[in-house]
C-alpha cells in the first residue's frame, strides 16, 4: 500500500520538474529533467521520500533558511536522491542540476521564491512521513525542527 506523505511527495517532485521543464530552452538539460522523470516516475513512493530524507536531512535547516546561493551550492545532493552512487557520475549530476537551476533563475527572478517553496514542501512532506511511519534519524528530533521553523502539521494515524 502506498503511504499517503510518499505519494504526494512523489507528484510534488513531478510537478517541480514539469515546471523546470516548461522554463529550460537547452535541448540537453530538457533531455536530462526527461531521463530524471522517467527515473522518479520509476520508484516506489516509499523509496522516493526515504531517499530524499536519508540524503537531505542533515540539510534541511540550511535548506529552509538560507538563499538561492546555498541551495545551489547544494542542488545535487538534493536532486540526486542517492541514486548516483558512482563518485564521478555524481559531480557530473551535481554540476549539471546546478547549471540548469542557475540558467532557470537568471531567466526568471520568480524561479527561485517558486523552488524554494517547493524545496520547503518536500521537507514538510517529508516531516509528515517521518512522523506518520515512526521513521527514525540518527541525531534528528522532527518535533524539534517543527518547533524551530514555526511549522504544524496534520498527522494522519496508518
Amino acid at each position: 500500500m502506498e503511504h499517503h506523505a510518499s505519494v504526494r511527495f512523489r507528484d510534488n517532485m513531478l510537478q517541480l520538474i514539469d515546471i523546470m521543464l516548461d522554463d529550460i530552452e537547452d535541448d540537453e538539460y530538457c533531455t536530462y529533467l526527461k531521463q530524471f522523470y522517467i527515473l522518479i516516475l520509476g520508484l516506489d513512493p516509499k523509496e522516493l521520500i526515504t531517499r530524499f530524507i536519508n540524503s537531505t536531512f542533515k540539510l534541511w535547516v540550511d535548506l529552509y533558511s538560507k538563499d538561492m546561493n546555498f541551495f545551489i551550492k547544494n542542488a545535487g545532493v538534493v536532486f540526486s536522491l542517492d541514486v548516483v552512487k558512482n563518485e564521478d557520475k555524481y559531480k557530473r549530476h551535481a554540476e549539471k542540476i546546478t547549471i540548469m537551476i542557475q540558467k532557470l533563475q537568471s531567466n526568471d527572478d520568480t524561479f527561485w521564491p517558486m523552488l524554494k517553496k517547493y524545496i520547503q514542501a518536500f521537507i514538510k512532506i517529508s516531516l509528515t512521513y517521518i512522523l506518520e511511519t515512526n521513521m527514525e534519524l540518527e541525531h534528528f528530533n522532527p518535533i524539534m525542527f517543527m518547533k524551530n521553523f514555526n511549522i504544524s502539521l496534520k498527522i494522519i494515524e496508518t
